[in-house]
């Protein structure tokens, strides 16, 4: 899990811009958007900003509440590896390669990318 420093989290009220240098930054291709509380409000992802570009480069200026995945699908810390791996490759209409890890409050405490998994072996 990518936790503290390396959770990419952008608050809301951001422009997908700013979303865009967060994504790139951390290198996990999505970022969560949080309120001020650091509850978690949604995910955007690089897909969600590429498919933005058909519209236009305006887009880019744009507040990221307008692109975001509202209620992503997440996961808590104490859950297993296993059961992320499940809510990715489950997912629907098609598998998914982050999730959001919550805590019991519901603020974003980290993300986990698909290629976690790899390394630990599970896929």
């Amino acid at each position: 899990m990518h936790a503290g420093e390396n959770n990419p989290v952008i608050p809301e009220g951001k422009t997908v811009r700013d979303a865009l240098f967060v994504i790139t930054a951390k290198g996990l291709g999505a970022t969560s958007v949080v309120t001020r509380e650091g509850l978690l409000k949604g995910l955007i992802t690089d897909g969600d900003i590429r498919r933005g570009f058909a519209r236009g480069n305006d887009f880019l200026d744009q507040r990221v509440e307008a692109f975001m995945t509202r209620d992503p699908k997440t996961i808590t810390a104490d859950k297993l590896a296993a059961a992320a791996l499940h809510r990715m490759e489950t997912n629907q209409p098609s598998p998914i390669t982050v999730l959001p890890v919550v805590d019991g409050a519901g603020r974003a405490v980290g993300m986990l990318h698909i290629t976690d998994l790899l390394r630990r072996g599970m896929v």
